[in-house]
C-alpha cells in the first residue's frame, strides 16, 4: 500500500466530518494534490480569526461535498512549516488555490462573500453520482457503472468486502505508524553514537 494511500485512508474521518479541513504538515499536501482551495491561515490566539470561524466552518460545510475543492484551516502555531510555505505573516491570511497557481484573497470575510469567492474563483463540481456521471474522474465512472449492473446481492457482498478491506488498510496504517516510530528511535539512537 502506498504512503498516499495510507493518508487517504487516514483522512476519511477529517473529511467525513462537513467542516473545514484540518491542514496541517501530514495531511497537507495529500489534502491538495489535483484540487483547487480556499485556505485560511489562523493562530488560536487571533481575535479577528476566532470571529471568523464560525463564517469559515459553515464555508467548509457547505462544500463539504465538492470532491474538487478543498475548504482548509491551517493552524500555524502547529504547522509553521506550511504557513512560511505560503507566506502566512499576518492573521488571517486567505488564500486560494487554483490550478496549482496561489493567490491572495483581500475580499469580504463574510460567509456570503467567502460563498461567492468560491463559486466565481475556483470551479467547484458535484460530487460523483448517478445523477451527475459527469463529475466523476475515469477511474470513480468505472466502478458507478460496474455497481449499476449489479444485482443487489452482488451489491451487498461487493460493499461487505470493501469495509472489510478498510478496516485492514487502517490496520496496517497503525502498524505502519508503530514501525515507522521504532525506526526513528533506532535512528536517534544511531545518530547518538556519533563519528569516529
Amino acid at each position: 500500500m502506498t504512503m498516499r494511500a495510507l493518508l487517504a485512508v487516514a483522512l476519511l474521518p477529517v473529511l467525513a466530518d462537513g467542516k473545514a479541513l484540518e491542514l496541517n504538515q501530514k495531511n497537507f499536501k495529500a489534502a491538495m494534490e489535483g484540487k483547487n482551495a480556499f485556505l485560511f491561515f489562523m493562530a488560536p490566539w487571533c481575535g479577528h480569526c476566532t470571529k471568523m470561524a464560525p463564517d469559515w466552518e459553515k464555508l467548509g460545510k457547505h462544500f463539504s461535498n465538492t470532491p474538487n475543492v478543498v475548504i482548509g484551516k491551517v493552524d500555524c502555531t502547529q504547522a509553521e512549516a506550511v504557513c512560511s510555505e505560503y507566506g502566512a505573516r499576518g492573521y488571517p491570511t486567505l488564500k486560494y488555490v487554483k490550478g496549482g497557481r496561489t493567490e491572495d484573497y483581500n475580499g469580504g470575510r463574510s460567509f456570503s462573500d467567502l460563498k461567492r469567492h468560491v463559486e466565481s474563483a475556483l470551479d467547484p463540481r458535484p460530487p460523483c453520482s448517478l445523477e451527475s456521471k459527469e463529475a466523476c474522474p475515469p477511474k470513480d465512472l468505472k466502478v458507478l457503472e460496474e455497481s449499476e449492473q449489479m444485482s443487489k446481492a452482488e451489491r451487498s457482498a461487493k460493499t461487505k468486502e470493501v469495509e472489510a478491506d478498510i478496516v485492514a488498510k487502517r490496520k496496517e496504517a497503525v502498524e505502519l505508524e508503530k514501525a515507522a516510530k521504532e525506526l526513528a528511535h533506532q535512528l536517534e539512537l544511531i545518530k547518538l553514537g556519533g563519528a569516529k
